[in-house]
């Protein structure tokens, strides 16, 4: 049997308390206030089984946001209609907002049965009836029942326990996540919170992250239906003490998670459902209140398509919230009018984290329609996007699927050939397209405005795409590129459209040729770059540009204010090779004298074979380094 979570829905003062209180034994009225005027304010709980748990949500239209933080974590629902006054408002606006949460399955149980006889118990059969029909409770079975005497309760009990026998398995992203809806301080605990796991598992000693502040907590002690345990899991209620937080730092509606899984965003997309009966629908920049989760904050609908959402239709809209939430996509969330506070809709979030990158208004449509597609291939090649090389991990998580079947989705993808594999990231193959052509269309300006330039360094191609990938994709998009052969890679980290090779005048040749031929003569002890400009009588700037373009060529190095010709490097390394191999160490002074040079030079020169790890310091000296062996 799954652990399951069952919350109350209905009209105030219509039995939900009572119901729970007669199938669990326990009340979950818990505020005093609560107790003293009869009806529920805040959220309560208690325990039907170690498989199965009750949320009792307050029936008051002013508590509407209680019942939305408490409806928004169960699996079922058990709709509760009294038999003395039948369908009321908040049955009609508590079931809106179980269909707009996603809730499908559930039980109806009429309660008072005493207060009304067989003939009013038909009608009220037939409210309820015509109530549910077109919904998920439309073939729900219905309990009448009477908390007071028990009557019709041990019935309503077993439905309830082969609710709970009958369910499968869960959609689970395979991290922990719990939204937060109670924040207390145990004397000589500390700070304990709870709430509905909703995916993954928790164990003690676990570190999680308390978003959206998202900071790092640890935690010391679990308790599940009333019982110290080791783990809690997906479907169950927990209790969690948090070492060394403060009560005051933490409130309903912060998310608990696995570290490094969630990310908390101001500005979401999602899919929009209005009510019938909403009169003037919904307008573009419509201030809302947002609940998800059990959390509630401020936001504005913004509309991609027009100018309102009538009643009862449906549009993809921009959800630009006035305090970051820790969402993932499939989240189902409701809207409640600003001012009077009605529920007018609601919907699931599309795109939890969206990159804000410049984007006509039809790519983003089609981009979103994807991500509504549902859990297949479409939707992940969606959220693949052109946002570069991504991990399976990382696209589950913004998915809000598990690892498991992405990555099983994303193989499909690479044998089909519509996405690339490199290193463990994945890349789409539009994304690959459209880097290619960018960087061929700014490589081909590059070529055209430095001619003797050999290729553009790596750095200067980040700074190209810095707004677009991260240094891994990037790496990643130009080792594709030049796998194909679609680049090429005069030198290290120097980059050319294949087939591009500087021109060179006979003017130019015979300047590189005799440049080349002074610092092969001068050993390491070159001339300054002003020297060689007059010596060779070669303009400062024309000689920066034929020395950058020897560097690119891997003729030339450049080292503290002097360049040096690789040939010479080359020869002093085996040199200082064979004297690591035979003393083990060398002196800047025995360096000297094996580079047959001046303590002015030797200094930087053994600074930079100990950034090109040839030689490695310790002390005074230098030893070998990692790389001694490798040629430059």
């Amino acid at each position: 049997m799954n652990p399951v979570i069952i919350g109350t829905a209905g009209h105030i003062d219509h039995g939900k308390s009572a119901l729970v209180r007669a199938l669990t034994g326990t009340d979950p009225d818990r505020l005093p206030e609560e107790k003293s005027r009869g009806i529920t304010i805040d959220l309560g709980f208690a325990f039907l089984s170690e498989e199965i748990a009750f949320i009792d949500v307050p029936g008051h239209e002013k508590f509407i946001k209680n019942m939305a933080a408490g409806a928004s974590t169960v699996d079922y629902a058990l709709l509760v209609v009294a038999a003395d006054d039948g369908v009321m408002p908040q049955t009609r606006e508590h079931l809106d907002i179980l269909e707009l949460l996603g809730v499908s399955r559930g039980i109806v149980a009429i309660t008072k049965a005493d207060l009304a006889d067989a003939e009013w118990l038909e009608l009220v059969k037939e409210d309820v009836r015509e109530l549910v029909k077109g919904g998920f409770l439309e073939n729900a079975p219905v309990y009448v029942v009477d908390s007071i005497s028990g009557s019709g309760i041990e019935e309503i009990r077993e439905g309830v326990m082969k609710v709970g026998r009958g369910d499968g398995p869960r959609r689970d992203p395979g991290f922990f996540r719990m939204y937060i809806d109670r924040v207390f301080t145990v004397k000589g605990y500390g700070t304990v919170v709870t709430g509905s796991v909703l995916s993954g598992e928790v164990t003690k000693d676990s570190d999680l992250s308390l978003m959206p502040p998202d900071v790092d907590v640890r935690v010391r002690g679990i308790q599940s239906h009333g019982s110290q345990v080791e783990q809690a899991v997906a479907g169950q209620r927990a209790a969690l003490n948090l070492a060394g937080f403060s009560k005051t730092a933490i409130m309903r509606g912060h998310v608990l998670a696995t570290p490094g899984v969630l990310k908390p965003a101001d500005v979401i997309y999602a899919d929009l459902e209005v009510l019938p009966g909403v009169g003037k629908g919904i307008k573009h920049r419509q201030r809302v209140h947002f609940h998800t989760g059990t959390a509630e904050v401020l936001a504005r609908i913004h509309l991609l398509e027009g100018d309102v959402v009538r009643s009862s239709d449906s549009a993809i809209v921009q959800v630009r919230l006035e305090e970051p939430v820790a969402l993932l996509r499939g989240d189902r969330f409701i809207i409640r009018q600003y001012s009077p506070l009605v529920t007018i809709g609601g919907g699931g979030v599309l795109d939890p984290n969206p990159v804000m990158k410049k984007k006509k208004r039809q790519e983003i449509m089609r981009h979103l329609r994807l991500l509504a597609s549902g859990d297949g291939e479409e939707a992940v090649i969606a959220m693949m996007g052109d946002a570069g090389w991504v991990a399976a991990a990382n696209l589950a998580v913004r998915l809000g699927m598990s690892e498991e079947k992405t990555g099983e989705i994303l193989e499909a993808l690479v044998r089909k050939k519509e996405v690339s594999v490199q290193e463990g990231l994945y890349a789409h193959r539009a994304a690959i397209e459209s880097f290619r052509a960018d960087l061929t269309e700014r490589l081909g300006r590059f070529h055209e405005s430095s001619p003797l330039k050999a290729g553009a360094a790596r750095s200067v191609i980040a700074s190209w795409f810095h707004r677009q990938y991260d240094e891994a994709s990037l790496g990643l998009f130009l080792s594709d590129a030049v796998g194909r052969g679609i680049l090429e890679e005069p030198s290290s980290d120097i980059f050319c459209m294949s087939g591009y090779a500087p021109s060179l005048s006979s003017d130019k040749e015979d300047k590189i040729s005799r440049i080349e031929g002074l610092l092969k003569n001068s050993g390491c002890s070159v001339p300054s770059p002003d020297e060689i400009s007059k010596e060779l009588r070669i303009n400062p700037v024309e000689l920066k540009t034929l020395m950058e373009y020897m560097a690119d060529t891997g003729r030339v190095v450049y080292i503290e204010n002097h360049w040096f010709h690789l040939d010479v490097l080359r020869s002093v390394l085996v040199k200082l090779r064979s004297h690591l191999d035979t003393e083990g160490e060398v002196t800047v002074s025995e360096f000297r004298q094996i580079a047959d040079t001046s303590r002015k030079y030797a200094v930087p020169l053994l600074g930079w074979f100990d950034t090109m790890k040839r030689t490695a310091r310790a002390g005074d000296r230098r030893v070998a380094g990692s790389l001694i062996n490798e040629d430059i």
